[in-house]
């Protein structure tokens, strides 16, 4: 479960300005494209790694996450995020012009959040996840127990020599 608890959004401000505010005890992933402020905020004491920018992996996985009900938001904790979700669409124009990639506009907090479950979801794409509340929690079920597959059943070991 992914529980989205705040955000920091300001538009046309420094890189300065955004270090002062966000926590470095947390890992950052960051527009693939903006080498330069990923450096800065490293040495400014950030652990910054890139965001992976491929579009439909990370709109699948936000949208996994959606349907399964393991993307959370705190009532009015992501205002601008929640407002970006409004406005975001696909091209209207002449069905020979549509792609599968949504209007580059109003898209910056979900971008970030596309960067965060892209890499959480990594090794999780393809694979189905179980709702909340499901037994065993998102993931593979915890195989039964075995008794036979202990480190001292002597029958597991083969002699090397």
């Amino acid at each position: 479960m992914l529980w989205l608890t705040g955000e920091h959004y300001a538009r046309q401000k420094p890189l300065s300005y955004h270090a002062e505010r966000l926590p470095r005890d947390v890992t950052w992933y960051a527009d693939p494209s903006g080498a330069n402020e990923r450096c800065e905020l490293r040495w400014a004491g950030f652990a910054v790694r890139e965001g992976d920018n491929a579009l439909r992996p990370g709109i699948a996985a936000v949208s996994a996450r959606l349907e399964n009900g393991t993307l959370r938001v705190v009532k009015g904790c992501c205002p601008s995020l929640l407002a970006e979700a409004e406005l975001y669409r696909y091209d209207e124009g002449p069905r020979e012009r549509r792609g599968e990639a949504p209007v580059d506009e109003h898209n910056h907090a979900l971008a970030a959040l596309r960067y965060l479950i892209g890499q959480l979801d990594a090794r999780w794409m393809a694979r189905k996840r179980r709702p909340p509340g499901g037994t065993g929690g998102p993931g593979p079920q915890r195989p039964a127990a075995r008794p036979w597959l202990r480190l001292d059943n002597e029958a597991l070991w083969t002699r090397l020599f």
